[in-house]
């Protein structure tokens, strides 16, 4: 019987074994061992999002670097020592050269239901700027090396598929992750973004899906992303950036799930608060800021500036409750991305990337999240190890937590450093922040013109939850299968036949579901 537990689980990664059950029969034979994660802070909405990229499902994150000169992408595994420093796995572009394959990696979520994290891979310049994106599957040895499947751009020449491509989250609560390809190129940069859905034999080969910018030439899809669950109501919501609309001006769309997947048209539309200054140039979901249970959205623009709108019962403001001006200018807010929680504090922060300053060495800043919400000042600045023309923060992301101490880490790439060879470094969170200096620095593996870590593969904000529970005031736990050995397996859940995601591999707790 399913019954409150008798204490408060400490925050931070849990192991433990699952169980059938039908009525009161409890079966005896024990599933693999599963990896919770509870928040450090209760959330009054029954909602929560985030998973981690672990590809080989040993508890510890992984990252992925994309070096698009030589059409590659590596993967390096995280482990008790931190993150590796030879990659694990070398993923090379199926097409042409020039295709820029690489361009784009992130984490695809779990889009099979198997209980590892999958990867997507775009290249926006092949078949004549067509485009495609590759999705590689995880599993206990990790990443296949060659394509599960390919995904080519529906639209033909010049559309530029795969310019961005992201997990969409669980949009339709099936419990798999779906997809999002951006196609920015598309009917004269109007631009598109395609969703694909996930389901146990991988993600549909055509779009469930395919959303047309609302404004002639806006470069709709030029970025894309999961907006987490910016209303609480369980399903996965996206965002999508068009940099271009009203003379670039620029604008944000956000489609809310539903069962039925992505509600069209967009339920809210962001437009820049500054003329020509390319609002929605990037997007991501920006996690929890204020610790109040929704997801948050973060959208940069080219002029030097983000903007964090928070969630609530009622969807997204329409209006900023922060924006944030680059301390040095220079490219400040063409990158963002949530840095999880880098400091344990149960509020998630933010690193916002500026590529050009210094002489085009780079900067970072993060941004730590709080009761009140984000600081509009970086409370670390992290500047280019490599100094001038390195490009460093070109992409930033959380790494998630390589080496399993319960603080989420940062990435940053710098694609420029020593003659475009290029860098990605890792900097470690602990209780009192991100480290001011990279722990791990990756090289490229090839000298020539390589371009790595033009693009990083993250910790990304995937929904894994069931709708349908009224709100409680009591923390979320999300359950991700965890397939590697248990640190330490001590207990069991034994859930109702209703809470288990039919063929997904996933099961999602709530407040008072163990036994």
């Amino acid at each position: 019987m399913s019954t409150t537990p008798s204490t408060a689980l400490t925050p931070g990664v849990h192991y433990w074994r699952l169980y059938g059950r039908s009525g009161a029969t409890v079966g005896t034979t024990a599933s693999s061992t599963w990896e919770f994660f509870v928040g450090h802070r209760t959330a009054p909405i029954d909602t929560s999002w985030g998973t981690v990229a672990d590809f080989n499902g040993d508890g510890y994150a992984d990252v992925v670097v994309g070096a698009v000169g030589m059409e590659q992408a590596y993967v390096y595994l995280g482990s008790a020592m931190g993150l590796a420093t030879t990659p694990a796995t070398t993923l090379t572009g199926p097409d042409e050269a020039g295709g820029q394959f690489g361009s784009r990696v992130a984490s695809a979520g779990d889009v099979n239901g198997d209980g590892f994290a999958d990867l997507v891979v775009g290249a926006n310049n092949v078949m004549s700027g067509t485009g495609r994106a590759y999705v590689y599957v995880g599993s206990a040895t990790g990443l296949s090396t060659t394509p599960t499947l390919t995904l080519t751009g529906p639209d033909g020449v010049n559309g530029a598929f795969g310019i961005s491509a992201e997990s969409a989250g669980d949009v339709n609560g099936d419990g798999y992750a779906d997809l999002v390809v951006g196609a920015y190129g598309v009917m004269s940069y109007t631009g598109r973004a395609y969703v694909y859905l996930g389901r146990a034999t991988g993600l549909t080969t055509t779009p469930a899906l395919t959303l047309t910018g609302p404004d002639a030439h806006g470069a709709f899809g030029y970025s894309a992303a999961s907006a987490g669950d910016v209303n609480g109501d369980g399903y996965a919501d996206l965002v999508v950036g068009a940099q271009g609309v009203m003379s670039g001006t620029g604008r944000a769309y956000v489609y809310l799930g539903s069962a039925t997947g992505l509600i069209t048209p967009p339920t809210t539309t962001l437009t820049g608060p500054d003329a020509g200054g390319n609002f929605g140039i990037s997007v991501a979901s920006a996690g929890d800021v204020n610790g109040d249970g929704f997801a948050d959205l973060v959208v940069g623009e080219a002029s030097n500036r983000a903007y964090i709108y928070q969630g609530s019962t009622t969807g997204l403001a329409t209006m900023p409750t922060a924006t944030l001006t680059g301390p040095d200018g220079g490219g400040f807010g063409n990158s963002v991305a949530s840095a999880g929680d880098v400091n344990g504090d149960g509020y998630t922060d933010l690193v916002v990337g500026a590529s050009y300053v210094m002489t085009l060495a780079g900067r970072a800043y993060v941004y730590l999240g709080s009761a009140t919400g984000l600081a509009t000042t970086p409370t670390t600045t992290l500047p280019g190890p490599d100094g001038a023309l390195g490009f460093f923060g070109l992409p930033v992301g959380s790494a998630g937590d390589v080496n399993g101490d319960g603080y989420a880490d940062l990435v940053v790439g710098a694609p420029n450093v020593m003659s475009y060879t290029g860098r990605a470094y890792i900097y470690q969170g602990s209780a009192t922040g991100v480290a001011t200096a990279p722990t791990t620095t990756l090289t490229g593996p090839d000298v020539r013109r390589g371009y790595f870590g033009v693009s990083v593969a993250s910790a990304r904000t995937v929904l894994f939850h069931r709708p349908g529970r009224p709100p409680r005031s009591a923390p979320t736990v999300v359950a991700i299968p965890h397939f590697g050995p248990p640190p330490s397996a001590t207990g069991s859940f034994r859930p109702s036949p209703s809470e288990i995601l039919p063929d997904s591999g996933r099961i999602v707790l709530r407040p008072g579901e163990f036994s």
